[in-house]
This record gives C-alpha cells, sequence and structure tokens, in this order.
C-alpha cells in the first residue's frame, strides 16, 4: 500500500505501533500535541540533531530501510557518546513522498526502534510530512549526564596527548564499495565494510568509560574524519593539533580494500568520516596509564598524536616531515568534498 492511499493519520498509527516507550520518565508519548517525560534534576539534559537526507546522506541503492532507521537513530546516539552522557527520548521527523510504500516507512521506524532497544533509547514523538520527491529524517535526541562527567571539546591543552577508538576508514570505504568502487578483496571483509557504513556502532559504552575515569580533556565523535572533527576541538579549545601519519589504526579489511584498490590510506582514514568512533585528548602524563587500563576492559585505543599551542592541523610522516592539513570533509552548502 502506498502513502496516498493510508494518509497521515493512519500513518502515524502505523508507525507509533512500530516503536515502544515503554519507560516510567514518559508521561506522554506519541498521540498528544507534545511528548511529556519526567526530568531528573541531578543530571545535565544533552540535547542534539541530526537530518540524512535523500541524495546527499544515502541513497535507496545504497541503503535498505532499517539500516537507515538504525544510522538515523545511532549518529545522534554518538553525539550523546561524546559528551559522556546516555541517550533518553528521541523525536523523529519523517518526510515521505506520497508513493512511498507502507512497508518501507514501517522497516525505517523498526530500524530505529532496534536502534532504541540497543541503547536504551524511547522514541516519543516528532512529525510526518509528505515530500516531493526525496525522503528526508531529522531526528532529535535528548540524553542526561552526571554534572561532573560531561566532556565538551573545550578542554584540550598543549601537550595533551591525542587517542582514538577502535579503527578509522572503515565506513568511507565501505560506501566506495556501495557506490560502485570495484576490489577484489574477501567477501567477509567487503560485509564488514559495508556494515560499517550502513549500520554503525555509536561508542556509547567506551564514552562513558572515558567520562566515569576523568581520562579525557576534551572529546568528539568522529563524523566528519579525523582531521576535520580535530579541527572542532582545536577551535572549541584554542589550540592547534598534529596527526602521527603511522600511527592510525586500521581493520585488516581495510588494509585489504587500501591495497586491492590502490587507495591512499590516509586520505580515507583523515578525511572520509562516518566512523563514529571517539578522537579525545589526555594529559601527557597519564596517555600509557590509561591505553592500559582501556586495554584491561577490551577498549581499543591508539595515539594518533598530540595537541600543540599553534593553531592548525599538520600531519607528520615517518620521516619527520610535517605539513599542514585542510581539515576535509563534505561540504553541504558547496557540494563539494573538501580533501
Amino acid at each position: 500500500m502506498r502513502l496516498s492511499e493510508l494518509g497521515e493519520f493512519d500513518l502515524i498509527s502505523t508507525l507509533a505501533a512500530r516503536v515502544s516507550d515503554h519507560d516510567p520518565r514518559v508521561v506522554l508519548g506519541i498521540g498528544d500535541d507534545a511528548a511529556a517525560v519526567r526530568s531528573d534534576s541531578s543530571r545535565l539534559l544533552l540535547a542534539t540533531s541530526d537530518a540524512l537526507v535523500e541524495g546527499i546522506h544515502f541513497t535507496r541503492q545504497t541503503t535498505n530501510a532499517f539500516r537507515l532507521g538504525w544510522k538515523t537513530l545511532a549518529v545522534s546516539v554518538s553525539d550523546i557518546a561524546a559528551m559522556g552522557g546516555m541517550p533518553a527520548f528521541a523525536l523523529v521527523d519523517l518526510g515521505l513522498p506520497e508513493d512511498t510504500d507502507i512497508e518501507y516507512a514501517d522497516e525505517i521506524y523498526s530500524g530505529l526502534q532496534a536502534c532504541a532497544d540497543e541503547f536504551n533509547a524511547r522514541i516519543i514523538g516528532g512529525d510526518t510530512v509528505s515530500s516531493p520527491r526525496e525522503i528526508f529524517i531529522a531526528l532529535t535526541l535528548l540524553g542526561e549526564v552526571e554534572p561532573g562527567m560531561m566532556v565538551s571539546r573545550q578542554g584540550a591543552k598543549p601537550g595533551d596527548r591525542i587517542l582514538v577508538t577502535g579503527t578509522l576508514g572503515d565506513s568511507a570505504a565501505g560506501l566506495a564499495l556501495l557506490t560502485g568502487r570495484n576490489c577484489e578483496i574477501p567477501a567477509a571483509d567487503k560485509r564488514f565494510l559495508e556494515d560499517a557504513h550502513m549500520e554503525p556502532i555509536p561508542r556509547l559504552n567506551e564514552g562513558r568509560i572515558i567520562a566515569s575515569r576523568n581520562w579525557a580533556t576534551s572529546m568528539i565523535d568522529i563524523s566528519d574524519g579525523l582531521a576535520g572533527d580535530l579541527t572542532r576541538i582545536s577551535h572549541a579549545s584554542g589550540v592547534g593539533a598534529v596527526i602521527y601519519a603511522d600511527k592510525l589504526p586500521y581493520s585488516d579489511a581495510y588494509r585489504h580494500f587500501v591495497e586491492a584498490c590502490g587507495v591512499d590510506p590516509l586520505a580515507l582514514s583523515l578525511h572520509g568520516g562516518e566512523d563514529y568512533q571517539l578522537a579525545f585528548t589526555v594529559p601527557n602524563a597519564l596517555a600509557e596509564q590509561i591505553i592500559a587500563q582501556a586495554n584491561e576492559l577490551d577498549i581499543r585505543l591508539t595515539e594518533v598524536g598530540r595537541i600543540k599551542a599553534e593553531p592548525g592541523i599538520s600531519i607528520r610522516y615517518p620521516n619527520g616531515e610535517i605539513k599542514e592539513l585542510l581539515a576535509g570533509g563534505y561540504e553541504h552548502f558547496t557540494g563539494t568534498e573538501k580533501i
């Protein structure tokens, strides 16, 4: 059945039945003029929003509806993780062309709910509208964090060392494969990289541990590439950063991809974006201790650079050469990649 046959109010009822807002903090969920939730005055309220637009952030050829729903919420959960918080309540605005199948809309909400269940969030409302051509989803996520645990982008200091969770470049490699890059790599590697792009896992547990142990002087999630996101920390903290070219962590699948395709591994790992790992800064004297403690908790941390007093982002190669680095990432209002 098409949405043009179903109508807005029946669509809302259908999608509302897909989500679960059974939480004692939810006083009113989907179905009223606004949602109502009980707040905890002992915690800070976090708020973040993201939008995914067809043709800019995704295409129906490179992702399915379930994964689109998952990713929509996951990218906002990643923002909350970067603050050391926990997600709580989500509002979803969904724009759909009138010829969209109801099954497609239902699968989007299945993906949203699966992600909400995984990270203990509740979808409590939003809006549905018709869109002339493209699908778009705008999501607002509210979270909570204890005042003494919140981490921002503003605390990096010269001499701090830069650590990242996990590996870099996997999502960008997955997107390249999904959009037609033909490389002879094992099928398992191809699935791993494509999954990294279509169904990212926000580092919520790592963010909570980093915050609760007061490891970080600043933190950000890697959504626009390491170079671009370190630029944001640098601007917020009034410092610069140097990245070590030979220290960036790569998965085996990513190594196989760049070798088979003849791709410069730095290009995607620095500028590719959508890895949704965490980058954070730590005091120089504590870095080894923090990495060792994280290893005991089965958290992979890698030192990838250092904060410097001078503004700007630079990259240091193994031979000692240092070059200034453009931030990179997608420019929404010029429509270009800045590499």
